[in-house]
């Protein structure tokens, strides 16, 4: 059996680091450093098989932050006595690239953030608007770095090592920025 996966303590004299699977286990329980432990130690093997099918970047970098969102809502179904926590979210990310590949759907585009704003002025039907105005409200209430990071990501199209280059960041601090803030969205909007 292969040894488990191992975080490096941050701290002298800190704790013993945990394994990916006793993070993901935690993570399970709704613990978001536990999560994002387990986040950072399976970024580059899932990035890295769902590059390696997919081969265009955006569909990848989609694809992979999916992936990982799936992973923190369904933390819940690992099983620890039924394999690593590393082989759960590879053959993870392996399925999701394959339906990628299998379904042949486009990579979505990026809008023009002026259609965005006017699709979003657009009286709804039910709840739509209300669950708008939501999404509107929490995104007000995220750091101006997340902001940042999200705008550049979600309504510009732009990639993690794009964004890096534009604000002048270290490409692992964009991906966590952007997670924390999706993580945030989600917990604030109680979407499961």
């Amino acid at each position: 059996m292969p040894e488990p996966v191992r975080l490096r303590a941050t701290q002298p004299g800190q704790a013993a680091p945990a394994t990916a699977e006793e993070l993901l286990v935690l993570a399970a329980r709704g613990d978001r450093a536990a999560f994002a432990g387990f986040y950072d130690a399976v970024i580059g093997p899932v990035w890295g098989i769902v590059r390696q099918l997919v081969r265009d970047e955006t569909a990848s970098a989609e694809i992979t932050e999916a992936v990982l969102l799936a992973a923190w809502r369904e933390a819940a179904g690992f099983d620890p006595d039924r394999g690593s926590a590393l082989a759960w979210i590879v053959a993870r990310a392996h399925q999701a690239a394959v339906r990628h590949l299998r379904t042949g759907t486009p990579v979505p585009r990026p809008r023009p953030a002026e259609a965005v704003e006017a699709e979003a002025a657009q009286p709804e039907p039910g709840g739509a608007s209300l669950r708008r105005h939501q999404l509107r409200r929490q995104l007000a209430g995220l750091t101006r770095e997340q902001r940042d990071c999200l705008v550049l990501a979600y309504y510009q199209g732009r990639d993690c090592a794009q964004i890096a280059a534009l604000l002048n960041l270290p490409v692992p601090t964009v991906r966590r920025r952007l997670r924390d803030a999706m993580i945030r969205l989600r917990d604030c909007l109680g979407v499961t």
